[in-house]
C-alpha cells in the first residue's frame, strides 16, 4: 500500500507538471502562466510528497508480504486519490478548454483546501504507523 500511495502522488504532480508544459508548448499559455502554474503545483504538491517520501524511505523497502491495508490505508489511498484527481482534473479542463488556467489554477487550490482536512489526517496516521497493516 505504501508503494501505492508514493506512485499516486508523483504520477499526480508530474502529471500537473507534464500537462502544464504542454499547454506552454502549444501556446496556449504564457510565461507568465506557466510560471504561476508552476508555483501553485509547487505549493500543493511538494509538502504531501516531501513527507510522503520521507516516511516511505525512512520504513525502507518491505520485503515480506505485508498484511492488508485495513481502514486506515484504504481511507488514506482514497482521500489521496480524491484530492489528485481533483488537482490533474482542473489542469485537464484547460486542455478541454472548459476553463481558463487562471481559473483552474483558482479551482485547485480551493479543492485541495477543502480536502485537506480529509487526506492530511488520513496520511499521517497511515504512514505514522509501526507497523504497514491495520
Amino acid at each position: 500500500m505504501r508503494e501505492v500511495l508514493v506512485w499516486v502522488w508523483w504520477a499526480s504532480f508530474l502529471l500537473c507538471v507534464v500537462l502544464l508544459i504542454v499547454l506552454y508548448a502549444l501556446r496556449w499559455i504564457e510565461a507568465d502562466n506557466l510560471t504561476l502554474g508552476i508555483q501553485r503545483i509547487g505549493e500543493l504538491y511538494l509538502p504531501y510528497i516531501g513527507v510522503i517520501s520521507a516516511f516511505y524511505f525512512a520504513q525502507g523497502r518491505v520485503t515480506e508480504r505485508a498484511p492488508a491495508a485495513g481502514t486506515a490505508g484504504a481511507i488514506a489511498l482514497a482521500a489521496s486519490l480524491l484530492w489528485n484527481l481533483g488537482l490533474v482534473g482542473s489542469m485537464a479542463l484547460v486542455l478541454l478548454t472548459v476553463h481558463s488556467i487562471e481559473q483552474s489554477l483558482v479551482m485547485m487550490g480551493t479543492w485541495a483546501l477543502a480536502c485537506s482536512v480529509f487526506v492530511a489526517p488520513a496520511l499521517g496516521a497511515w504512514f505514522g504507523k509501526r507497523e504497514p497493516g491495520g
